[in-house]
């Protein structure tokens, strides 16, 4: 399984973006999935949910989205390896 972080500034089309790719990625039969990083609330998931693919969201609450994401990567890679996936997404407003 690969690993893809995906960041970037709030609002910035991230998601947008990595759905297009997996679109893309799903007519070559890659199994990806995704990890939705945020703050305090997200809805994404619900958007990666529509489409089809495997989802994940990790809320950090009051604690810096940076370390979140260092503190549970190496569970977001177990879920991902359980799930079989090719490649795992992760998506971030840190970093």
């Amino acid at each position: 399984m690969n690993l893809v972080t995906v960041s970037g500034p709030p609002s910035s089309g991230k998601t947008s973006v990595i759905l297009k790719v997996i679109e893309a990625l799903k007519e070559r039969n890659i199994a990806v999935g995704v990890v939705k990083f945020d703050c305090l609330h997200t809805d994404d998931d619900l958007l990666y949910e529509k489409a089809g693919v495997p989802v994940r969201k990790g809320l950090s609450g009051s604690l810096c989205p940076d370390h979140y994401f260092v503190r549970n990567i190496e569970a977001v890679v177990q879920w991902g390896r359980k799930e079989k996936l090719d490649l795992l997404i992760t998506e971030s407003a840190g970093l």
